[in-house]
């Protein structure tokens, strides 16, 4: 649980989530401890965060239980759960939050009224549409299934896979970078390069990446993952912001 900015999380009993319509409750089995969480939760991101909160992004765990309306899953199953929340309401640009972690702007603090808490705890609450099969896993290797939630890249890299677009490309910026990043005018305006921003991916993209692990194009072995059990969370957090390479995963074991 995170009270206050500045200071470490703690680890507190709360009261059981209960799912309504629309609702999943997860058994966390493990979650990524992002290389940016000790900026976080020190306050230097500044991200709007109702507190206090359970915070974590993203986890894989084993469905608990369902709301009354939900039929595609049952308890038990295995599954990976997006932390990227959207109003139910059907507007063109759709309040955004990230569980556990951040909004975009005050219309995604109200979200988290309901959904606030996020994956660094046995338990979390979800709306269902965020929760998708992954199917039968080795438990041991539930950490690993981590790494569909990448780390945040630096301009430097980002800049580089920019500029491998060929002629009529396009470019996605998707992330936290925090710095500017340098594109040349030149090079965009004569190979009539798109740029587009993009907070967060569809929900379809869960999908895509399950289907290429599965078929055994994205090869999750590739990963060094570091596990840490709940009690150790800060722990996690240190060892996560001095690991920050590629194909490095620190998670919590739960």
């Amino acid at each position: 649980m995170l009270h206050e900015f500045g200071k470490p999380p703690t680890v507190e009993t709360l009261t059981d989530p209960v799912p309504g319509p629309g609702e999943v409750v997860v058994d966390v089995a493990a979650a990524a401890i992002l290389p940016y969480a000790n900026e976080v939760f020190d306050g230097t991101r500044r991200y709007l965060l109702d507190l206090p909160v359970v915070p974590g992004p993203g986890a894989i765990g084993r469905v608990r239980a369902t709301g009354p309306d939900i039929g595609g899953l049952a308890p038990g199953d295995w599954v990976t759960c997006d932390p990227t929340l959207r109003s139910r309401d059907g507007a063109p640009t759709p309040e955004i939050m990230l569980q556990g972690w951040s909004a975009r702007a005050q219309g995604g603090l109200r979200l988290q009224r309901r959904f606030g808490n996020g994956s660094y705890a046995e338990q979390m609450l979800t709306p269902a549409e965020n929760v998708f099969p992954i199917g039968a896993i080795d438990p041991a290797e539930a950490a690993r299934w981590c790494a569909l939630l990448p780390p945040a890249a630096g301009p430097a890299p980002a800049r580089a896979a920019a500029l491998t677009v060929r002629e009529f490309g396009r470019v996605v910026l998707m992330g936290g970078i925090r710095d500017d990043l340098a594109l040349p005018y030149m090079w965009l305006m004569r190979n009539s390069v798109t740029v587009r921003g993009q907070w967060m991916y569809p929900p379809a993209a869960n999908i895509e990446l399950i289907k290429l692990v599965r078929s055994g194009l994205l090869d999750l072995g590739i990963f060094e993952v570091t596990e840490f059990g709940l009690a150790d969370v800060q722990a996690a957090v240190d060892h996560a912001a001095s690991h920050p390479r590629s194909f490095q995963l620190t998670a919590l074991r739960l």
